[in-house]
């Protein structure tokens, strides 16, 4: 993988790991969709 992949697939790591402390699904469905529409303007 190159190096923005490596920092988006950490950054992915993080936020999950963040809203897992939050609890809330919503949220975490929104952050995964806004690294997918992220990684897709992206890439």
């Amino acid at each position: 993988m190159n190096e923005s992949t490596c920092q988006l697939f950490r950054g992915v790591l993080f936020i999950l790991e963040f809203f897992e402390l939050l609890g809330d699904d919503l949220l975490l469905w929104l952050a995964a969709a806004y690294l997918w529409v992220y990684w897709s303007v992206v890439f």
